[in-house]
């Protein structure tokens, strides 16, 4: 009977408890009780914060119970993030998968209790626990403190763990060197080691990656997302620079009031500029070209884009909403003013657009001896793509024989319009390659 009454919990003082938390964060998720017989060496009665179990132990005892494979399943994320990083006891298993789920979610662990000049101090993953290694089940602490090691914090415990004098072996907890050599045989403590970075199977593991591809796949076709935007140059910079991501660096993903803040749009449209950068820097010395093709937007808008193209690759310059407006040379003209005047027209040299008779027209405007210098010496220049595809066309309707020479034409070109034919014509150097090619449909026509 009295030693069960030994046995029971019986809750220590506060200054205790507040000791005990100084010397480990462990305490903070454990209560700490008496203090047992000197024959178990300063042994306590310890309470689980989270679960209520109760145990003798000391601090090792305490670490076991939320890193073992059965440990405390009510311990919550951020408690085991504080513990594997600042206590000296790494986790591993199913519990760093939690803790790395966690830093995905709420970003990486910043310890703001250490006293590194006032400022909080972000934990590095790679970096290895100073106070203890692990050898199987026993834990060696390498600082020969024992329960009550005082307030000294964590870079008084790092001085202690490595100032031991050489010759003296590691000592356990609450208990001197004597009697303890045969139980540390070949622990020796190695300088600057670090553990083991976790490898990249351990914190994604194979069925996390399987639920995270059925999630994108089902996020993708439920908002119709297209599936250009993954042949697109900003889709294949994201995905690059994803794979160099470090295994120690989490992702966290934008929250939905950061990704619809005006701030943010700011800022990217800000980011935006700044890459194109070097592709507006020759505009200023060389000049640039203006491009134009009418489109209709997603909803069926008509409108029209115009582009900017220089020595160093095309950018959008703007896109304009043609509805309501009339497709007349007068209208194309407006347009074309507005646009060379918020570009500058001192920067373009031509533009660009196809051979429709309202773009020929506001050409021939744009050259007329009353129009403004600045505008008038820009040219007018027809696409020779639409100019190739229209003759084609005209052609290939010029008589009964060219209708019979296209439909065999067509399934040999992969069932293409008449612009394969001068895709491969432009593809071959040879300035024959005109004359073959309709020398060869009037063969497979005759």
């Amino acid at each position: 009977m009295p030693k069960r009454q030994g046995n029971t919990f019986v809750q220590a003082s506060d200054d205790t408890q507040a000791s005990m938390k100084n010397s480990n964060c462990i305490y903070k998720y454990v209560l700490v009780g008496q203090e047992l017989s000197e024959k178990l060496r300063g042994q306590r009665m310890l309470r689980c914060v989270f679960c209520g179990n109760e145990w003798q132990g000391n601090r090792h005892g305490a670490a076991r119970h939320f890193r073992s494979v059965k440990g405390c399943s009510h311990v919550t994320d951020e408690a085991l993030m504080e513990m594997h990083y600042t206590s000296g006891y790494a986790f591993e298993g199913k519990w760093l998968e939690r803790i790395h789920k966690y830093e995905e979610l709420h970003g990486p662990w910043v310890d703001e209790g250490r006293t590194g000049g006032g400022q909080a101090q972000t934990r590095a993953t790679s970096n290895a626990p100073v106070r203890a290694r692990q050898q199987g089940d026993d834990v060696v602490d390498l600082d020969g403190e024992g329960e009550d090691c005082g307030a000294a914090g964590v870079k008084g415990e790092v001085e202690a763990a490595y100032s031991q004098p050489s010759g003296k072996l590691p000592v356990r907890e609450g208990g001197s060197n004597s009697g303890k050599r045969k139980g540390v045989v070949g622990v020796t403590m190695e300088q600057g080691k670090k553990m083991r970075q976790p490898g990249i199977k351990e914190v994604f593991g194979s069925d996390w990656a399987v639920q995270h591809r059925k999630l994108w796949l089902h996020f993708m076709y439920n908002n119709q997302l297209p599936f250009n935007i993954f042949r697109s140059p900003t889709w294949k910079a994201y995905t690059a620079h994803f794979r160099d991501k470090p295994a120690s660096v989490p992702v966290v993903w934008p929250s939905e009031n950061e990704v619809a803040s005006m701030d943010t749009m700011l800022e990217t449209a800000t980011n935006v500029v700044a890459g194109l950068k070097d592709i507006q820097e020759p505009f200023d010395c060389i000049g640039a070209t203006i491009m134009s093709n009418g489109r209709k937007s997603r909803d069926g808008k008509p409108i029209v884009n115009f582009l900017a193209a220089g020595a160093r690759g095309v950018m959008m310059n703007r896109t304009l909403n043609r509805e309501g407006e009339k497709d007349d040379a007068l209208a194309v003209l407006g347009r074309w003013i507005s646009v060379l005047h918020d570009f500058g027209p001192d920067r373009v040299n031509a533009i660009c657009t196809d051979s429709a008779s309202a773009y020929v027209k506001a050409g021939n405007a744009l050259a007329h001896p009353h129009m403004r210098p600045e505008y008038k010496r820009i040219t007018w220049l027809p696409c020779a793509a639409h100019v190739c595809n229209k003759l084609l066309s005209d052609i290939g309707t010029a008589g009964p024989c060219w209708w019979d020479s296209m439909e065999v034409i067509n399934p040999h070109f992969d069932g293409r319009s008449g612009m394969g034919i001068v895709r491969r014509c432009l593809d071959s150097p040879s300035p024959n390659s005109w004359k073959r090619a309709f020398a060869k449909a009037t063969r497979m026509a005759a």
